[in-house]
């Protein structure tokens, strides 16, 4: 849960220093990370990957063409200084995602509703604490209480909620953590749906371009993914 906290602020604090877009494009490096990583702890799923060296070096392939896939979506520049202050949120990723993948594979040999249920807790708990230290110090109670914070709480509550259960679970099915964070990864599709009703809504000419080499990219290679996993 202190990992969350931290690598939460690291990446809202590079947000707000260097943009999003910049941010979003560093963030793709964590998945081929995490997926080295966890072939490094879990030597057996290495040996069964030179065992099928066909579908293997298609995963690779499709790992590497989603993270490619973002950086063609994003086409900020990506400066030294970013990607450094940005490298301990990176690490800290790989850590969390293999932590999360330990964590439910372990609870959910008796229960994997427990399991999340309980891993989701105990991550809530710790990383938010920071938040209500902060909170208090501000000493803004009242806010609380106005209708439209009221409301957006549990919006984000419910989302929260629903995307940790999926999550977690695909993190119990997926052989490798590094397969969730390039569904994860899918990010920009469900932006640009988002864009289209929005935009359409408001009767607004101005719609934000988009790489469609990059979005093809993308689906394309997560669906191989799945599907070779």
């Amino acid at each position: 849960g202190l990992m969350v906290a931290y690598n939460d602020k690291k990446t809202f604090l590079c947000s707000r220093k260097y943009g999003g877009e910049i941010t979003a494009s560093i963030k793709p490096y964590s998945v081929v990370m995490t997926f080295i990583f966890w072939l490094l702890i879990k030597p057996t799923q290495l040996l069964q990957m030179i065992d099928t060296p066909i579908r293997s070096l298609g995963i690779i392939v499709c790992l590497i063409a989603s993270a490619y896939s973002l950086m063609l979506i994003n086409k900020s520049k990506i400066s030294k200084e970013a990607f450094f202050e940005l490298l301990p949120a990176l690490l800290l990723s790989v850590l969390i995602d293999a932590n999360n993948k330990i964590t439910t594979t372990y609870g959910a040999s008796t229960d994997l509703i427990s399991a999340i249920f309980y891993y989701c807790m105990m991550t809530a708990f710790f990383s938010g604490l920071p938040n209500i230290v902060t909170f208090v110090r501000k000493n803004d109670w009242h806010e609380i209480f106005i209708p439209k914070y009221i409301v957006g709480g549990f919006v984000v509550i419910f989302f929260s909620i629903t995307s940790n259960i999926f999550k977690n679970s695909a993190m119990y099915y997926a052989q490798n953590p590094a397969y969730v964070g390039a569904v994860i990864a899918m990010y920009p599709i469900w932006i640009i749906i988002w864009n289209i009703f929005y935009y359409k809504f408001r009767k607004s000419e101005q719609y934000p371009r988009c790489n469609f080499v990059g979005i093809g990219i993308l689906l394309l290679s997560v669906v191989l993914l799945i599907l070779l996993q």
